[in-house]
């Protein structure tokens, strides 16, 4: 029989005696009616007879093979119809993806490598460190030369041995107490914490943690640029300082090179300038004022001349934090002992009164002293360090004109202490500006610069002061702006503005009713306080003073600001916690001032109150008053002043109709009309 009959023969009785490894299924085939079994090579249809099949068990049912869960199942199954999801391709897309980012990696650190090897390779020799430096220098709007910064670097180089350990410990407490722990030269934790905070901080912190090694490289090199790749050539270079030399020979040569202020460089030239003595005789105090200088050489030497400076202030905090650096860190290693034994040394020096310190006079010799201060203080506005100053070579053309400046000068130098005192003076100031520019012509910040009893160094034209009635216009013309005419009446009687606040006029005398333009040609004070007062809505029944008054201080400082003026913040009057935040320190004077505002009682800069006048001689276009023509890079020949100008926010603005024109000219025209000044005024001009 041939193969297809001997399996049709076996459809009709499946039992047989031989032992079947699938036994357990028996009971279920014997059900089954029938089973058709087709050959490989039939022509038949594949599918089993409907009817046939539909005897069978389930595959479930029939327990073949390990019993499997539905539910997991149909879930994966429903997964990998909706998602197409593989556990084969998912691996393979994982694999692919690991190499490419490891082929991504690879490349990156390639990059970043030959980056750093170039920065490496193009790192300056360390016997090159010799190479003169260039001193910046201002001219003035002539082109002629002004002044130099440090033009000359008094310097004399002396051995570390002939450098007191007191000052040796004082530089390193101040500016890098590891100096002695870290072989490499590099404060690595303070250039990680740095770091952190550069990226935390969205950019606000990312300078300093410098070692006494950087700092170094940096005064040498003048390299101040705020790059990643500055930082990393100046690390390099710091490394191979290290490698090169020992510690006493970086600190000498860092104690040799860095500025001191007026014009010493180096620990010796300093010891002279500021004490009169060889660097070998400085004490702990002395030592540790000289290496407070080191962080701002100028701001600090400059505020020696006026100790109730903040300036002043600031040297003295860190003359102290360098003492208590030396009375509680182990500066010199792990088995040193601290330089200031006991907390009660540690006290006595830190009480030491200034005047015991030794400091010896220092005399400015160089023309327009105060406009000098002011340019150096105005090119920090521009980013442009000290340091740089001193090294760069930057060339610098201010707005100052010797002949006005020499007739300015000349009308101080003449007045006499009978003069003054007559008036009751003792001081005064002068500013004289371009009007269409707002150029500088002319600065004079007191009578005296070297005066000690007047506080000559001090800048009046810089410093808040309370600018009187020639704040008066500004009230006036807020009022112009709320429909005011100069020929609106006011009455000039005495009032309770309440909070006590009861101004009277110069001659406390009252005038009944008079216009705007008498009452400012005559610099009346109570119509100044009602004319704030009463265009903001407010009545002579003074029914609801607090919200008209707050209405016409809004309305007089919105338009002052953007005419110019600058308010202060005053700590002794709105408190140093007030003025140190930002947010706090910029409307403080708000309240402190009050209506006293519109009589002059509310402190601005001379230089931002003239700008304000500017404004309104300029028929209300803002010209802020500039000491700078043009400030030269000379790695680049970029004019630095010209690109700051003309960005979307310069640090002396240039806008046009900041208030409206014809405003402008209606408070010009009230303040030149000399006719309608008192009898004596009138007759002093015809």
């Amino acid at each position: 029989m041939d193969k297809k009959s001997n399996l049709s023969s076996h459809t009709g009785s499946h039992h047989s005696n031989h032992s079947h490894p699938k036994k357990h299924i028996d009971h279920h085939i014997e059900d089954a009616q029938s089973i058709r079994v087709i050959s490989k090579d039939s022509k038949i249809s594949t599918e089993f007879n409907h009817a046939t099949y539909n005897h069978l068990p389930k595959k479930d049912d029939m327990g073949i093979g390990k019993k499997s869960d539905n539910s997991k199942t149909d879930s994966l199954d429903k997964l990998r119809k909706k998602f197409g999801f593989s556990w084969n391709r998912f691996g393979r897309k994982v694999l692919l993806g690991g190499i490419a980012l490891g082929l991504i990696a690879i490349v990156g650190l390639s990059i970043v490598a030959a980056w750093l090897i170039t920065i490496w390779n193009n790192t300056p020799q360390i016997d090159s460190f010799n190479e003169p430096i260039q001193s910046s220098i201002v001219y003035d709007r002539n082109g002629d030369e002004l002044f130099k910064f440090f033009s000359e670097e008094r310097r004399e180089v002396v051995d570390i041995d002939r450098i007191p350990r007191e000052m040796q410990l004082a530089i390193i407490a101040l500016e890098d107490e590891n100096f002695y722990y870290n072989e490499s030269g590099i404060p690595w934790s303070n250039l990680v914490g740095a770091s952190f905070k550069c990226f935390t901080r969205a950019g606000d912190n990312c300078r300093g943690a410098s070692g006494l090694s950087q700092q170094l490289v940096k005064n040498i090199t003048g390299d101040n640029q705020a790059t990643v790749s500055r930082k990393v050539r100046e690390l390099f270079t710091a490394l191979k300082l290290n490698q090169e030399k020992n510690k006493q020979e970086i600190l000498a040569m860092y104690l040799n090179q860095v500025p001191f202020g007026r014009n010493a460089y180096g620990i010796q030239e300093a010891s002279k300038s500021y004490y009169g003595k060889d660097v070998s005789e400085l004490d702990i105090v002395q030592s540790c004022y000289l290496a407070s200088f080191v962080q701002k050489p100028s701001t600090f030497s400059i505020s020696l001349e006026n100790q109730e400076s903040d300036d002043f202030k600031d040297l003295q905090f860190r003359k102290n934090v360098c003492l208590e650096k030396l009375h509680t860190n182990q500066l010199e290693g792990d088995n040193s002992e601290p330089y200031i034994k006991t907390q009660e040394e540690l006290t006595k020096l830190q009480d030491q009164p200034v005047a015991e310190s030794g400091f010896v006079e220092y005399k400015v010799e160089n023309k327009f002293p105060h406009f000098r201060d002011y340019v150096t203080s105005e090119l920090r506005k521009l980013n442009i360090s000290e340091q740089a100053l001193f090294t760069q070579g930057y060339k610098i053309t201010t707005t100052i004109d010797p002949q006005i400046q020499a007739q300015v000068d000349k009308t101080f130098d003449d007045l006499s202490e009978s003069a003054l005192d007559a008036q009751g003076v003792n001081n005064g100031a002068a500013l004289v500006l371009d009007g269409p520019t707002g150029e500088i012509l002319a600065m004079r910040g007191s009578r005296d610069y070297n005066n000690e009893d007047i506080d000559g160094q001090v800048n009046i034209a810089t410093s808040p002061q309370q600018p009187g009635s020639s704040i008066k216009p500004y009230v006036y013309l807020s009022a112009f702006e709320k429909g005011f005419t100069p020929a609106t009446t006011l009455i000039d009687n005495k009032m309770d503005f309440g909070g006590g606040f009861k101004p009277k006029n110069f001659t406390d005398r009252n005038n009944g009713i008079v216009s705007i333009r008498t009452a400012l040609q005559n610099s009346y004070n109570i119509p100044a306080v009602k004319g704030m007062y009463l265009s903001a809505g407010g009545t002579d029944t003074i029914e609801s003073p607090d919200e008209a008054l707050g209405k016409g201080l809004d309305n007089f400082f919105s338009i002052t600001r953007k005419m110019g003026l600058n308010y202060p913040c005053i700590p002794a009057g709105d408190g140093v916690e007030t003025c140190d935040n930002p947010s706090t320190a910029q409307n403080a004077f708000r309240n402190r001032c009050y209506l006293s505002t519109s009589i002059g009682g509310c402190e601005v800069t001379m230089v931002s109150h003239t700008t304000g006048v500017n404004t309104i001689l300029q028929d209300g276009n803002l010209r802020t008053a500039t000491p700078f023509i043009s400030i030269i890079d000379p790695k680049t020949d970029i004019d630095i002043y010209k690109v700051n100008q003309e960005s979307d926010n310069p640090i002396y603005p240039v806008q046009d109709s900041v208030i409206d024109p014809a405003i402008a000219r209606q408070t010009a025209n009230v303040l030149t009309d000399w006719r309608e000044r008192g009898v004596a005024f009138v007759e002093i001009m015809e």
